[in-house]
């Protein structure tokens, strides 16, 4: 039930307009600063939790958190006070939708759309991991897209409720709740743990896999009666399956890009010292899957159309090589549509574009394998084709001196290579700690079994020992009774009863 009314006056600058929407610590109401005439979102505490100290000192920290974060990606907070004893925050109206109503809407994101969500959200998480800020609650519904207010980008990402976010250096000083919602909360939350900017990377990954595929990662979450304890075992214990495994559970793994499935492990590692560092590092990373696509660049030489033409001639001449080397056996004919990829795809690295108005050259290398099991009647023509098309790009080059490779392209592709480098290796490292941990936990797990087996059998053998025990003491019990009785019978006096009476002696 709303507690302010329309046109009421809170903090003596803002005006209460219509009620935006009610949240587990408060209202959030359209206002309008009367000093500016501008629109701001109001967010008033609940009257019932205003004598809670915990509630009240996490509605001030998103007031504090939220002005000190320097990221257009975070909600600006324009003002904070008390009025008539309930604390209030008036922050910058952001209209649009959150990820959660926009994935109702559309179902699963662009790949494109989602490289640069994770780009803004990084930017925001980035400048909070600064701060030693965790924000501890990443979910799509706190993840607000509204229209860009500058140019260059498709939409703005705003992250919001600050409120449960939490210092770095005071979460590893005391002991706190766990707080967060539990479909995108990590392993140390649930037991009340240090936090650090790997538990935000943690809910990017999860994030990650809702928007590209429409659907969540946890099992638990499509129980027919789900609920809290069974999603935190699945999260704290179940094995975790490769992201394409379990998109492909929901039909969906054709929507994950190459790679993705080490990217997602990284994130989602149950130990955080495995995840990447921080959100900065994971986007990054993220990023690297755009690295592989076809790269564009504006030409310098002549039009599209003689880039057109020499394509076309070069396929016709591919076709024509292909039919006069392949072996009359085994020949099987490449179709014009084949022969122009593999022209379009040599590792030469440059070729004119098609079309004037894309005006691009693209460049890829070739990712198939020539001599894989299966694919020897193709040999021989790839192989020619392929010298075929070397040789004419060789001519092209010399007849095109602008298509060159500058000395910085050159020094930049080797730093790549060796950052790429350094990175296998620190995954293989993150690897090997991993797999051996995981061998020494086994280890322990057989030495404890064993020790229980032990115990077990030595508790066996001391309860069939205490029985026979028992036993025999029973059988000597009964034989000392039964002596007793026949001595007490031999010593019974006579019966001096008179006889013919009833004698109470027998």
């Amino acid at each position: 039930m709303a507690t302010l009314l329309r046109d009421e006056r809170v903090g003596g600058d803002f005006r209460v307009l219509r009620l935006l929407r009610e949240g587990g610590m408060g209202e959030v109401w359209v206002a309008e600063q009367v000093s500016t005439g501008a629109s701001v979102a109001l967010k008033v505490m609940h009257p019932q939790l205003v004598p809670d100290a915990r509630m009240r000192e996490r509605f001030i920290l998103e007031a504090q958190i939220g002005s000190r974060i320097r990221s257009d990606h975070v909600v600006r907070v324009l003002a904070a006070g008390v009025d008539a004893e309930r604390p209030f925050l008036a922050m910058e109206l952001v209209e649009g939708a959150d990820l959660a109503v926009t994935l109702d809407r559309r179902g699963p994101l662009p790949l494109d759309d989602v490289r640069e969500i994770m780009g803004q959200l990084a930017h925001a998480l980035g400048a909070a991991h600064d701060l030693g800020i965790v924000h501890r609650d990443l979910k799509p519904e706190n993840l607000l897209l509204s229209p860009p207010r500058c140019a260059g980008l498709p939409f703005t990402l705003k992250v919001l409720d600050f409120g449960i976010a939490k210092l770095v250096a005071e979460a590893r000083t005391s002991t706190t709740a766990a707080l967060g919602t539990p479909l995108w909360m990590a392993p140390e939350q649930s037991k009340a743990g240090d936090v650090s900017p790997a538990t935000d990377v943690w809910a990017m990954g999860l994030i990650a896999f809702r928007l590209l595929t429409g659907a969540y990662y946890w099992r638990n979450a499509y129980d027919e009666s789900p609920s809290p304890e069974g999603l935190i075992r699945e999260i704290v214990f179940s094995p975790l399956e490769p992201a394409s495994r379990r998109a492909a559970r929901r039909g969906k793994e054709k929507l994950l890009p190459v790679g993705f499935d080490d990217w997602f492990r990284r994130c989602v590692a149950r130990e955080p010292a495995d995840r990447y560092r921080n959100a900065r590092r994971a986007a990054q990373e993220f990023e690297a899957f755009f690295a592989h696509r076809p790269r564009l660049v504006e030409p310098r030489g002549p039009s599209g159309v003689e880039g057109a033409r020499w394509i076309d001639a070069v396929t016709e001449q591919a076709v024509t090589e292909q039919a006069e080397r392949a072996d009359p056996i085994e020949r099987t004919a490449l179709t014009e549509g084949e022969a122009r990829t593999l022209v379009m795809r040599s590792p030469v690295v440059e070729l004119a574009a098609v079309d004037r108005a894309a005006d691009v050259v693209i460049e890829e290398g070739l990712t198939k394998d020539l001599f894989a099991p299966g694919r020897t009647s193709r040999r021989w023509a790839i192989g020619a084709t392929f010298a075929v098309a070397l040789a004419l790009l060789l001519v092209l080059a010399l007849r095109r001196p602008h298509v060159e490779t500058s000395k910085d392209d050159v020094d930049a592709c080797v730093a790549r290579l060796r950052s790429d480098r350094s990175e296998q290796e620190s995954d293989l490292e993150i690897e090997r700690r991993a797999r051996a941990s995981a061998e020494a936990r086994l280890k322990k797990s057989e030495h404890d079994l064993a020790s229980l087996r032990a115990a077990l059998l030595d508790a066996r053998l001391a309860v069939e020992e205490n029985a026979g025990k028992a036993e025999a003491a029973e059988l000597r019990l009964r034989g000392l009774l039964s002596a007793l009785q026949a001595a007490m019978k031999d010593d019974k006096p006579p019966c001096e009863c008179p006889t013919g009476m009833f004698c109470p002696c027998e």
